[in-house]
């Protein structure tokens, strides 16, 4: 009986503060962080939120389940990265093969350092920090700014985390080397095979290029910090070597297997919604289509004025030929489109749709959490990535032999057609969609466990990340790969190869003086 009260005392003991900070770059990564700050509730942890506005476009209601939030927008409230993203002016334009940070990266960097400065200036940051103590820090790991100001506010323990696959900070800083037989960069265009020697040349060239790319964009942050904190605030690279823990929402069994530490945690599918059944409409339109239905939406970033009457025409007409199944397109709920397989909706609810059996495939531009709800239901798909992360999620469903893409600069009748074709007739995708939704529910762990017991377990030790950091975070790219001993060994086999040259060509050359001198003397 005298143990009794510690019962009672243990849920608290086990709360823990957490300082959150979201990088809020569209709707979809806000909604992750929802349901990452929901869950730490439900776990009885104590979560305030500092929210950096960076996409001004993306609204704010609420409390959004934290204990406290103070959101920070840029004067005015409008946000100088948004307005000039081409990925989102311009979505049906391919970037460069050689350059896919063209989708306005720098602008993302020198929008994000003065997003930094307005942070460290708010005077609502600074009273909640310095009148908290906190266990733990969550932060979006995009940028180097929130982990500054948690060194800056002496909080040690530290977590990151990404809504979209992991990313440089977590990537260069964790020591996980570039190799060039597998995807470095999430921004990747190429989706080609690299076991291609020409192919691992270019991607080493564009790797070393992007690694530079990446370490000069921030100088201006050292240099800004130091000026407001002193000359010995440490390097922001420096500062996210530390990171107990990096969570990205990709999903172990969708994601490109390769090299990574046990410092990266997968976490995919930890904020999808569950499934409620259909309204009465919406159960009506499914069963009017004699073989099933297919589901068509390019996400909540592309409204219909992105979408030009000629690529309009293009999407009914290649419906058109396939009159035995319905579509049910996403898009303003008005236009006619002039076909009677074609439903012209305002909104999908996605989730509920993709469970519903009726539901035979997916065009969709594979955001994400679209390509990994998707997967979980075990519906093919034709993708159509526009930008960021979705072209490497559109190469991961044709690996994983669930989708067929599309590229958005090659959108005709005949490409559409090829690829409905196949995941509407070829049994294979259909079969393979199924057999990758039994083997996700199939797992033993849950990304909700592996992400709690992360944070509760990264609370608890200050130096963690010295036993999970590998040792390349401390080497540069040509000792992470070897290229110092690879370079070591050419200039080797230069100077043996020079030395035995140069000692047959004396040998050659002096023989027949010995031969001559030795004929005469006899």
């Amino acid at each position: 009986m005298r143990f009794l009260p510690l019962l009672f005392l243990l849920p608290c003991a086990l709360s823990l503060n957490i300082l959150m900070y979201v990088n809020v770059i569209g709707k979809s990564h806000l909604q992750f962080a929802d349901k990452l700050i929901e869950l730490l509730n439900k776990n009885d942890h104590k979560v305030d939120v500092i929210m950096g506005m960076l996409n001004s476009l993306v609204s704010l209601k609420g409390s959004h389940g934290a204990r406290k939030i103070i959101p920070v927008h840029f004067p005015g409230g409008e946000s100088p990265w948004g307005s000039v993203a081409d990925h989102l002016n311009n979505p049906f334009v391919e970037n460069s093969n050689w350059n896919p940070f063209s989708m306005g990266f720098a602008k993302f960097i020198e929008t994000s350092e003065q997003l930094c400065e307005l942070i460290l200036d708010s005077p609502e940051v600074s009273s909640l920090l310095s009148s908290t103590q906190y266990d733990v820090a969550l932060l979006t790991g995009y940028d180097f700014c929130p982990f500054a100001l948690a060194h800056h506010y002496k909080i040690s323990k530290v977590v990151s985390y990404v809504p979209t696959p992991s990313c440089h900070i977590q990537n260069y800083y964790g020591g996980l080397p570039d190799l060039p037989l597998y995807e470095n960069m999430v921004l990747d265009t190429m989706h080609t095979d690299r076991s291609f020697f020409g192919t691992r040349i270019f991607e080493t060239l564009r790797t070393m290029k992007d690694r530079y790319v990446h370490y000069t964009a921030y100088t201006s942050m050292n240099e800004k910090l130091r000026a407001r904190f002193g000359d010995s605030f440490p390097d922001v690279r420096e500062i996210s070597k530390n990171i107990s823990i990096d969570f990205t929402n990709s999903h172990p069994l969708l994601e490109e297997p390769k090299p990574i530490s046990l410092r990266l945690r997968y976490i995919g599918g930890i904020g999808l919604p569950t499934p409620k059944p259909l309204k009465k409409e919406l159960n009506e339109i499914l069963n009017l289509s004699k073989k099933g239905n297919v589901l068509f939406s390019f996400g909540t970033q592309i409204g219909p004025e992105k979408i030009t009457d000629d690529m309009q025409r293009v999407f009914i007409n290649t419906f058109k030929r396939f009159p035995e199944y319905n579509f049910l397109w996403k898009f303003d709920g008005k236009t006619q489109m002039n076909a009677s397989n074609i439903f012209n909706l305002d909104w999908l609810p996605q989730t509920d749709l993709l469970y519903d059996s009726r539901v035979i495939g997916f065009i969709t531009h594979v955001g994400l959490n679209s390509f990994t709800e998707t997967s979980l239901a075990g519906v093919p798909i034709v993708s159509i990535p526009l930008f960021a992360d979705q072209l490497h999620n559109a190469k991961r469903a044709t690996a994983l032999g669930t989708g067929i893409m599309v590229r958005k600069t090659e959108i005709t009748e005949e490409n559409l057609s090829r690829a409905l074709e196949k995941i509407l007739y070829d049994e294979r995708y259909g079969r393979r969609a199924k057999e990758i939704a039994s083997m996700v529910s199939s797992l033993p762990d849950t990304p909700q466990r592996i992400f709690i017991e992360g944070i509760e377990f990264a609370a608890k030790f200050e130096h963690l990340s010295s036993h999970y950091r590998l040792i390349g975070a401390n080497h540069n790219f040509f000792i992470q790969t070897g290229w110092d001993v690879a370079a070591f060994f050419t200039l080797l086999l230069l100077v043996l190869f020079y030395s035995t040259v140069k000692t047959t060509l004396f040998i050659l050359r002096n023989l027949p003086v010995k031969v001559f001198w030795k004929r005469k003397m006899d």
